[in-house]
């Protein structure tokens, strides 16, 4: 298993501005990678023993819960793909709102040969470390599935333990 150092969006009950931090991406249970691998997977969740939750979604966004309600949420790395179609979406916040909305202009993405990404929007620069062997996150694995095809959208999630 492997992760990366990466900004992430800090999020503190108490503050109503989000902090951008820098720290190591938490690396999805191996047993999880085929979950998270299905076309109908909207998220993998692992509840650690501290009360930890940590939330994987299907745009490569991580979201990590601590017990006494702060939230860190990484934004996914960019691809080449990214690039290529001249968008990345970003977890930006607007008025207090996270919002997730795709860039058609203004951005500036940087792909090095050592594996490090850096993207650069509206002054705010975003960087992604090289990826480093890394201890897989522990606990209970659950996921929650929806069905993208039907008009009404449905989310059932269920809860088995892997671990």
């Amino acid at each position: 298993m492997s992760a990366c150092y990466q900004n992430a969006w800090l999020l503190i009950n108490t503050v109503s501005t989000p902090i951008i931090t820098f720290r190591e991406r938490p690396c999805m249970p191996a047993k999880a990678k085929h979950i998270a691998a299905q076309d109908n997977c909207m998220s993998v969740k692992v509840v650690c023993e501290n009360g930890t939750i940590i939330e994987w979604y299907p745009d490569g966004t991580v979201q990590e819960t601590l017990p006494n309600g702060n939230k860190t949420i990484f934004p996914a790395k960019p691809t080449y793909t990214s690039f290529l179609n001249g968008s990345y979406i970003l977890a930006e916040f607007f008025l207090g709102y996270l919002s997730f909305q795709p860039y058609l202009r203004g951005n500036y993405l940087e792909f090095n040969a050592n594996g490090i990404t850096i993207y650069r929007r509206n002054g705010q620069t975003f960087l992604w470390s090289q990826e480093f062997p890394a201890k897989e996150v522990d606990g209970v694995i659950s996921y929650s599935i929806g069905n993208f095809d039907d008009e009404d959208f449905w989310r059932s999630e269920r809860s088995d333990s892997f671990s």
